[in-house]
């Protein structure tokens, strides 16, 4: 029996024997309420009026606590189901049906009514919730609101406080201008002495013997100084308006000015007379010690203006020595202009040292470089722009000038024979370019293709989609792999352009690549090209077809003068021998003994030997002629397309590539000729050509000339890279090749030889082989 019914039953005891049937009534209650009710309301209306009053009265308390627990019960259903406000009845009684509590409400439509005041309830809490969550943040708002305007207040307090430290700071600021207006306007005495000779004795005292022709020259500010303890306000102040720095002080009054004036005038005082204390206090050794040491100074900075206006001097070039060596009157002459100047009189106490001064100067000026090609082109123009134009720089070549560069003409024309391609990253090449003032050739389309002997198994189309298909139909992805790690390799080169911009220079070929690349760049000039590329991810049919194809196509003597290292250079011209010393020597021709340098290196300590190693031979021939295009499976030359044709490597061909030429010079109506008509042809061969191999390769032709190159190294020939400084200033530029040959790399090369000599010969060793470059450099800007 519920709570309920059981108080029911109790209040009904002293009527037993209606409560037998009360009880009886209400024992099905929780099965059927309803039925329960009309049963009770009938006993209570055969009931005498005082029991039905008290009946009714204890059956309406009992249906208030069974329907208000029935409620709960129903309510705690639907929070159990996560019923939320947008859902309707007809979709969550299906879930509820089985529940007990929901058996509990006997009538679908009381269960709906209570289904409709739950979601009212709900509805009243999330408003409930929107409220407290707006009064929240109108919380949150105001506490914002106060903070700002304290944190103004703070800040207004806080730019009062600055305003005020900043006028305290101008004041101090103008005290000190002032001050110093008035301290370091000092007379300046020069006295145009260095050499003194000195003889001190503690009996007979100081004696100052000075050379004849003693010069003493005073010189004065224009504006007055403070610099008498005597000095007064009245008679300071016009004199020291007159001084730009009297506006500086402006801040502050006249009484102040006058105040700091006297207090630096007694300072004045007060020094003078410690310091006059003091020189009465010191002993007489350490009063000459002092004099020696000023000496000493004054004679190192006369010596160094000295050479500041030889260099100044354009009468003084690299032709003195020569003529100081036919006769005596250079040097007098030289003398005489000098002897006008200031720093030249200084040191007219020691003109025997001034003369050797003159002289050695005078010999420093000898720079010989050993090659007229690219290398030793571009190290004399670097070596003039560094050491200045006064330097004598000396070019000797036993060819042609040019080195590698070259042409040969036909018919009136004039055609590369050797390097002929300046990329637009060749920042040097491009620098020469400009102040040469040589023009670009106009570009001459033209198709290429790859040939193997029997057929061709690569070749270029006007259509450049096409032509990525096909190399990524034979050759997968390789060449994409090529292109990024060229362009990785490029962007890391293009470094050392500015390293040489802000000065730096390196010792040995592998310090110079250290810094580019690190170790990569290094480990890639000691093991063929092939097997980095293998390591990369390119196909051995990309290397065969495509990379290879590409690929294919004096004296001298240390002498020594007393303490100084110069090197004598014998040489033989058309105008017979010669014989002259250099400084510094710059080597820039290949020492291997294949290539035929002509050097003879003698009395070296220890013996300087030619370089290990071979250079890889090259010949370019320039043919005019009909190309016989039947030999690359095109009976009909009409039908030729291709403007170059490069080949692999097939023991059965005889050539490398053979390509069509334009002239250096191409006028505005110029067209490339077709196949049927006579050209003029570039074959690259392994070997000079034979008039078979020429017929073979042409139908017939008119001319035939041969250039030989020694091109570039044979890698894999030499173990390690050829050292840069060969001998104390003595320097080999071709080394650079071993690790890439190239005109640009050649002009870099010459950038950091002309460096390297001039930060060896200055002593500026803060400037070679540098570690961490590119963090240095970004630390200077």
């Amino acid at each position: 029996m519920s709570p309920c019914l059981r108080r029911v039953a109790m209040a009904l005891a002293p009527v037993w024997s209606l409560t037998a049937y009360v009880a009886g009534a209400l024992g099905p209650l929780q099965a059927s309420s309803d039925a329960s009710l009309l049963k009770i309301a009938a006993t209570c209306r055969t009931a005498t009026p005082h029991i039905t009053t008290f009946l009714c009265r204890l059956v309406h308390e009992f249906f208030l606590c069974f329907s208000a627990q029935v409620r709960q019960d129903f309510f705690d259903l639907l929070n159990d189901q996560h019923v939320e406000g947008n859902q309707r009845w007809s979709k969550v009684k299906e879930r509820l049906e089985t529940d007990p509590r929901y058996k509990a409400v006997d009538s679908s439509a009381l269960r709906e009514e209570l289904f409709k005041q739950f979601m009212e309830k709900q509805a009243k809490n999330v408003d409930i919730d929107k409220e407290r969550e707006l009064e929240r943040q109108a919380r949150i708002e105001a506490s914002l609101r106060e903070r700002e305007r304290e944190v103004q207040k703070a800040r207004s307090e806080q730019t009062k406080e600055i305003d005020r430290e900043r006028e305290q700071h101008k004041r101090e600021e103008a005290i000190q201008n002032f001050k110093a207006l008035m301290s370091d306007m000092v007379r300046c005495f020069t006295v145009s002495v260095v050499c003194v000779m000195i003889d001190w004795s503690p009996f007979s005292g100081l004696r100052i013997y000075t050379c004849s022709g003693l010069r003493l020259s005073l010189s004065f500010l224009s504006t007055p100084q403070v610099r008498s303890s005597d000095a007064t306000w009245s008679d300071t102040r016009r004199n020291l308006r007159k001084d730009h720095r009297w506006e500086s002080a402006s801040l502050l009054e006249r009484e102040e000015k006058e105040k700091l004036f006297n207090e630096h005038v007694e300072a004045l005082a007060k020094k003078k007379k410690e310091q006059f204390r003091q020189l009465l206090d010191e002993t007489s050794m350490k009063r000459q010690r002092e004099f020696e040491d000023y000496i000493k100074d004054k004679y190192i900075t006369a010596k160094a203006d000295f050479r500041t206006l030889l260099k100044e001097t354009k009468f003084i070039t690299y032709r003195s020595r020569k003529l100081i060596q036919e006769s005596d009157q250079h040097l007098k002459d030289v003398e005489k202009i000098l002897q006008n100047d200031k720093r030249y009189l200084v040191l007219e106490c020691v003109p025997e040292e001034r003369r050797k001064l003159i002289m050695f100067y005078i010999e420093d000026l000898d720079r010989p470089v050993v090659g007229a090609g690219i290398g030793g082109s571009a190290t004399a123009h670097f070596l003039r722009q560094h050491f200045g134009p006064e330097v004598q720089v000396d070019v000797f070549e036993k060819g042609e000038v040019g080195g590698r560069l070259a042409t040969v003409t036909v018919n009136h024309n004039e055609y590369e024979s050797g390097g002929s391609i300046i990329h637009s990253l060749n920042l040097h090449m491009q620098e020469f370019v400009k102040q040469l003032g040589l023009k670009y050739r106009r570009n001459v389309a033209g198709k290429t293709a790859v040939f193997n002997g029997e057929e061709v198994i690569l070749e270029e189309t006007d259509w450049y989609l096409l032509d990525l298909f096909r190399l990524w139909w034979r050759y997968g992805i390789s060449f994409i792999r090529l292109q990024m790690w060229v362009e990785e390799i490029m962007e890391k080169f293009m470094r050392i352009y500015k390293y040489q911009a802000h000065g730096y220079a390196f010792s040995s070929v592998e310090e110079l690549l250290d810094s580019l690349g690190g170790s990569g760049f290094i480990n890639m000039t000691r093991r063929p090209l092939s097997d980095s590329l293998l390591e990369l991810g390119v196909s051995q049919r990309f290397i065969d077809e495509v990379i290879a194809p590409v690929m294919r196509v004096t004296s001298i003597s240390p002498v020594h003068s007393g303490e100084v290292l110069q090197y004598q250079l014998n040489f033989t011209s058309a105008s017979g021998t010669g014989l002259e010393l250099y400084d510094i020597v710059v080597l820039a021709t290949p020492l291997q003994a294949s290539v035929g340098s002509g050097l003879l290196f003698r009395d070296f300590e220890p013996p300087f030997d030619e370089l290990p190693g071979s250079y890889h031979g090259t010949v370019a021939t320039i043919v005019h002629g009909y190309l016989n295009t039947s030999f690359f499976g095109f009976p009909d030359p009409r039908l030729f397309p291709f403007a170059s044709v490069l080949t692999t490597e097939t023991p059965s061909l005889f050539f490398n590539s053979v390509a069509s030429v334009c002239p250096v010079n191409i006028s505005a109506g110029f067209r490339r000729k077709q196949p049927q008509e006579a050209g003029v042809y570039k074959v690259f061969s392994p070997r000079s050509l034979d008039k078979p191999q020429l017929k073979t390769l042409f139908r017939s032709y008119y001319s035939a000339q041969v250039t030989e190159w020694q091109a570039y190294p044979q890698y894999g020939s030499s173990q390690g890279l050829p050292p840069m400084e060969l001998h104390p200033n003595l320097y080999y530029l071709n080394g650079i090749e071993w690790a890439g040959s190239a005109m640009e790399m050649s002009s870099v090369a010459a950038k950091n030889i002309a460096l390297l000599a001039y930060h060896r010969w200055n002593k500026q060793t803060d400037m070679v082989d540098q570690k961490d470059l590119m963090h240095r450099i970004k630390t200077e800007l």
